[in-house]
């Protein structure tokens, strides 16, 4: 739980800054003109929003220590959790901009383009990516046993 608040904490910081450098009515209108497919708007999304990424990104791996100070146990899984945070971070991060596209597609059919529209996209992708980032983590532990059974 707490990647997660310090990956938000630190997106919102992040976006703070970008959006300060090009208003977010801007970014809106940016998003609904470029290409329709994943790779091209995550990397847009990197382009324009490079603060929030890196927020979310340093604000979720830093957890890490924090958590190892507060928990003894949590050291013996460092490399674990380092992973974990990694592939979660890039699991919010595609999902992102999965969700603007899902959202622009919303807005061109309803016509309701706005900023706030973008920014619910974006947050509701990154919930998203978030949740397959832990089914992805489930389903590996609970297929190992059954791989380390085959390979015995």
């Amino acid at each position: 739980m707490l990647p997660v608040l310090l990956g938000a904490i630190g997106m919102l910081l992040g976006l703070m800054v970008d959006a300060h450098a090009r208003p977010l009515g801007l970014l809106a209108s940016l998003c609904s003109q470029a290409d329709r497919n994943l790779w091209s708007m995550v990397q847009l999304h990197w382009e324009l929003l490079p603060w929030m990424h890196a927020g979310m990104w340093v604000g979720g791996l830093a957890a890490i220590p924090l958590l190892c100070a507060i928990r003894p146990t949590f050291r013996r899984q460092y490399c674990v959790r380092l992973a974990k945070n990694v592939a979660c971070s890039a699991c919010m991060t595609v999902g992102m901009s999965a969700g603007v596209l899902l959202s622009e597609y919303l807005a061109s059919q309803s016509g309701a383009r706005s900023p706030a529209a973008m920014l619910g996209g974006m947050f509701g992708g990154m919930v998203w990516g978030m949740v397959a980032s832990v089914a992805l983590y489930w389903l590996y532990f609970r297929v190992r046993p059954m791989i380390e059974r085959e390979a015995a």
